[in-house]
Order: structure tokens, then sequence, then C-alpha cells
């Protein structure tokens, strides 16, 4: 992905023609951040791959 496939991939995840899921391994709220970029940095301890954080 580069930014010039940016846009179109984000216009089809929102069209729900991709499904991304699968890629997300970790979830956290934005009060866990800390321990969210601790998890990330860290992908070989964590097995993370993608790390969400939401509200």
């Amino acid at each position: 992905m580069d930014t010039y496939s940016t846009p179109q991939l984000l216009d089809m995840l929102v069209a729900g023609q991709l499904d991304l899921s699968h890629l997300v391994t970790h979830r956290f709220g934005l009060d866990d951040f800390a321990e969210a970029y601790d998890v990330f940095a860290d992908p070989a301890r964590t097995g993370a791959l993608k790390v969400v954080l939401s509200r």
C-alpha cells in the first residue's frame, strides 16, 4: 500500500468491499494508548499485526 492507492482502498473499505478485520490482532480504548503502543512496538513478543485504538 502506498499513498497513491490509499484513497481508493479507503473508499473500498467504507463501501464494504474490503474486510480487513482479520488483520486486527489487538484492540484498545484511547485510555490504554500507552499499553497499545507497547504491544505494537514489540510484535515478536505480542504477535501484533495491527492495533486499533477507539473511543
